[in-house]
């Protein structure tokens, strides 16, 4: 009897691994659609992480650019004032002559003393 069960029990017990094993492999087949699901999921976040990403350098870019454009609108607009007052200013003390320069002071002397005599201190 042993020499006739031994070898059965071992062929049971040999088939019931590999039913085992085929039952797992079918288990893990079944399993497959879910990885690639998870997979492609994975890959769209890493895409997303990327665009996000280069959404993030691309306004940082733009807004050093715009930051740029601002800085040498007020910087033209600066230099414009500045010629600009200087032009007037030069226009204006080409524009005296020693004459007239000799008038104003005469008037100006003029109304001081009408003033010191209107005055009473």
């Amino acid at each position: 009897d042993v020499y006739y069960l031994g070898p059965v029990q071992q062929k049971k017990d040999h088939i019931s691994a590999c039913i085992a094993a085929a039952q797992q492999t079918k288990d893990m087949i079944q399993q497959l659609p879910k990885l690639y699901d998870i997979q492609m999921e994975n890959i769209d976040l890493q895409l997303e992480n990327n665009y996000r990403d280069r959404l993030k350098q691309t306004y940082s870019e733009v807004k050093s650019r715009l930051d740029c454009q601002v800085a040498l609108a007020a910087t033209k607009g600066e230099l414009e004032k500045d010629h600009m007052i200087n032009w007037i200013t030069n226009q204006v003390v080409q524009s005296i002559t020693p004459d007239l320069e000799k008038k104003n002071i005469q008037s100006c002397l003029a109304r001081l003393q009408t003033l010191s005599q209107t005055a009473k201190i």
